[in-house]
């Protein structure tokens, strides 16, 4: 073979060679990048909110983007772009939502994550698949000018008060009812205390001698509770039930994606935020309460969240007669 023939041939091939390599190398570092992003849905989250995650982003590297929006619009987004919505870990309000979304079999499994977890399990659900990373009690507020003292719901019977809770914060406060009462029951106990309720509106006027006290949750109280606000001379806070069967809470929840695109980034997020002394400092800036007994110290309901769930659809109906 001519030997220039040869060389150039050579040439080429070690050419092709360094080529595939590079061309190696620039698939790894586009797939790398890819990686280092997660799509967070929300229903209380914003954009901004993103600087709440921002030591979990710059430990792991990881560009975390929110998208603000609620259940029906995501349903309709997941399954009207099923392999292209680009969504990775949904992060809910109330486990209301959760339930609804969950029967649209939206979710991937949980269970490598409960198993790493097992301490937490309580607070997770293998069948509605959501991970709860946050406490929300339903508590009390009263003006100490007042002598009302809520130290069950069932006190509720017997004062006025003003509810801020919207219809998915309601119905899991709700369904704990069923452990103790049947459907009749449980009908009977929401009509005599609801017939205590007064309006959302009626905040404006509020004093201590027509509205000693206002169910909401604990998110809400930490936030609105203080300062200047209207609700600031109500500074009596009590946690009903605390004493006794524990107090009633919401959760706020994670749930990951069917085939998620940052599958990993999406469990290495989760198990970031279950340690507990991460798991302090994002419920601190959420406002809620951390799901590791040592970051508590109140008693909350001893049921699993995820055996009342069952019960969700018949208090949405009560609560549909009662209105």
């Amino acid at each position: 073979m001519n030997i220039f023939v040869f060389m150039k041939l050579r040439f080429l091939l070690v050419l092709t060679v360094a080529s595939l390599i590079l061309s190696g190398c620039y698939v790894e570092n586009v797939s790398s990048s890819k990686n280092k992003i997660l799509v967070i849905a929300s229903d209380y989250l914003y954009e901004h909110d993103t600087l709440i995650f921002s030591d979990f982003a710059k430990k792991e590297n990881i560009r975390i983007i929110i998208k603000h929006i609620d259940t029906p619009s995501l349903v309709g987004e997941i399954q009207g772009n099923k392999y292209a919505h680009g969504i990775d870990l949904v992060m809910m309000k109330s486990l209301y939502n959760v339930y609804n979304l969950s029967r649209t079999d939206i979710f991937h499994s949980i269970n490598h994550i409960k198993e790493k977890n097992r301490a937490l399990a309580r607070f997770m659900s293998t069948e509605y698949k959501y991970i709860g990373i946050g406490i929300d009690p339903y508590v009390c507020v009263s003006n100490p000018d007042t002598t009302a003292v809520i130290s069950t719901y069932n006190d509720l019977k017997n004062t006025q008060f003003v509810n801020t809770l919207v219809e998915d914060e309601l119905i899991p406060m709700l369904a704990p009812l069923m452990s103790k009462f049947n459907k009749v029951e449980s009908y009977e106990w929401m009509e005599s205390v609801f017939k205590n309720e007064l309006p959302i509106k009626e905040l404006n006027t509020i004093n201590a001698q027509s509205t000693p006290v206002i169910l909401t949750t604990f998110e809400n109280y930490s936030s609105n509770f203080k300062g200047d606000s209207i609700f600031s001379r109500y500074s009596d806070l009590s946690f009903p039930n605390s004493s006794s069967s524990g107090t009633f809470y919401n959760m706020r929840t994670a749930c990951i994606i069917a085939q998620a695109e940052h599958f990993g980034a999406v469990s290495t997020f989760l198990n970031f935020y279950l340690l507990p002394q991460n798991n302090r400092r994002l419920n601190d800036e959420l406002k809620t309460l951390p799901i590791n007994d040592s970051g508590r110290d109140i008693l909350l309901y001893r049921v699993n969240s995820d055996e009342l769930m069952q019960y969700y659809s018949m208090f949405k109906r009560i609560l549909n007669r009662l209105k």
